[in-house]
């Protein structure tokens, strides 16, 4: 059955072209949609199915007569809709974008060329995405963008207003963090999005909304710690690890970062893995690198901090951990439920680091930097999202005076650890830049005269000397389970 209404006016075509909306399948039946059209537009209505897939060739063949014909649906999710995405020519566009611009007393905005239009909710994004996820996955979420009036852009620029990280990983996602032009937000968000696309006040770039999204440091990040000193030191890596967006594993193989703690080294690591070969993508970090992702509030350059295991031959197999999926792969983007548990709760913690992002951050930093804060207590372990078997009735024997005493241990080794990455980047200044460019050996001289080198290098010798004291001498307050505070006292002059 076919019904032509013709009460076409200025308003629906240009000069050159003659638009006409073809309402088609459920949306037939809307009665508020046919009279949005009924004063303004021409449209023509198709309840048959069949008829509107043998109509298609029409519609090319109309395109080379600059008339264009815009397919009005009532939902993507009908089988109609995906019958018609396949044509390449065609333009779709749904009877709630209709609907909204009836209310808005606005025209309705033409799509393009086979990239429907369910509304106009990102209209103003241009999103980049990050960290990498398989190719249907990527597809479906750009699917999301272009539904709702986005653009999404292959590499990153400062065109670029929101970063979608799938993970913390990649170039990409460190040029968008170090620019800090961009907000970096979670796949989280355009879910959301598209469960909120019938809502005609919702406001996807809301301040307050995209904090609620915004990328923890570690976000769907996998990680292996080595050398941890027991279980207790474990647990707290683990739920540090959570309450960052990230998640801990015991398999080394699913990792994408192997962090090296306790000052464990190349050596010990392939003596405790001789038969170990490096993945694709992996990388093998200090511990430090752990703590400065914690501080800046995103992860940080891994290669600062990478290390090496000698006479590796590593392997370039093309998959990617597995767990940088993580649940990706079961998240239909057009679906509205969103799977909440693998997702950490923000936190309102504030913190005195100068990056805009990083001050308006919910990631709780201060966990691991007090000795007195909460991070043990039980309404705090539910905040940090641990799961149930961090909040049975085992973990709460460990809530002791004795759990002080590690949490102790744990922020004094973290200082030691800073102290000694100190010392070494001290001691390269030296060996590589001050000692070289005072040698005289030259054939016109030194490169920098003894009153230049003071001049750029001041002190640092004696700066060295202290603190390679202070480096061994916090060693031997840990091994005899001293107060470290009486080891910076002592060098204070």
């Amino acid at each position: 059955m076919e019904d032509i209404h013709k009460t076409q006016n200025d308003e629906s075509s240009s000069e050159d072209w003659t638009i006409t909306f073809c309402v088609i399948g459920k949306a037939c039946s809307n009665t508020r949609l046919l009279a949005a059209l009924e004063d303004r537009y021409a449209y023509e209505r198709f309840t048959d199915d069949e008829h509107v897939l043998r109509t298609l060739s029409e519609t090319k063949q109309l395109l080379t007569k600059r008339q264009l014909r815009i397919y009005v649906v009532q939902s993507f999710d009908e089988n109609l809709f995906y019958s018609l995405k396949e044509d390449e020519n065609i333009y779709i566009i749904s009877a709630e974008l209709v609907l909204t611009c009836a209310e808005k007393k606005i025209d309705i905005p033409v799509p393009r060329r086979n990239r429907p239009l369910y509304s106009q909710h990102l209209a103003s994004a241009v999103i980049c995405f990050v960290g990498g996820t398989r190719r249907e996955i990527h597809t479906k979420f750009s699917d999301i963008v272009h539904y709702l009036g986005g653009s999404v852009r292959k590499d990153y620029s400062d065109q670029v207003t929101h970063v979608v990280s799938f993970a913390n990983l990649g170039e990409k996602y460190l040029t968008a963090f170090n620019m800090e032009r961009s907000e970096i937000l979670t796949e989280e968000w355009l879910l959301e999005c598209w469960k909120e696309k019938d809502s005609r006040n919702f406001d996807a770039l809301n301040a307050d909304f995209i904090r609620t999204y915004r990328a923890k440091p570690l976000h769907n990040l996998n990680l292996f710690f080595f050398g941890a000193a027991d279980d207790i030191e474990q647990r707290h890596l683990r739920t540090l690890v959570l309450a960052n967006g990230g998640y801990t594993t015991n398999e080394i193989s699913d990792a994408i970062h192997i962090v090296f703690c306790n000052g464990m080294d190349a050596n010990t690591f392939l003596s405790a893995f001789p038969s170990y070969k490096r993945k694709h993508r992996q990388h093998m970090v200090n511990v430090q690198w752990f703590w400065e992702c914690l501080c800046l509030m995103g992860k940080a350059d891994e290669s600062s901090y990478s290390i090496k295991l000698p006479g590796m031959n590593e392997t370039t197999t093309p998959d990617s951990p597995r767990s940088t999926l993580l649940s990706l792969s079961t998240l239909s983007p057009l679906s509205t439920s969103i799977n909440d548990s693998n997702y950490m709760q923000q936190h309102n913690a504030t913190t005195s680091v100068k990056r805009k992002r990083r001050k308006e951050s919910n990631s709780n930093i201060e966990m691991n930097t007090t000795p007195n804060n909460k991070r043990f207590n039980s309404s705090n372990e539910n905040e940090n999202g641990l799961g149930d078997e961090m909040s049975t009735e085992n973990f709460e024997k460990q809530k002791t005076p004795n759990m002080k005493k590690d949490n102790k241990y744990l922020i004094s080794m973290e200082i030691r650890e800073t102290e000694r990455n100190y010392v070494t980047m001290l001691s390269n200044i030296i060996r590589f830049f001050k000692t070289e460019m005072e040698k005289d050996d030259r054939r016109n001289g030194p490169i920098l005269t003894k009153v230049e080198s003071a001049q750029i290098f001041g002190n640092i010798e004696e700066i060295y000397h202290l603190h390679l004291t202070i480096a061994e001498q916090l060693d031997r307050a840990l091994n005899e389970d001293a107060c470290i505070g009486s080891v910076f006292l002592a060098n204070v002059s």
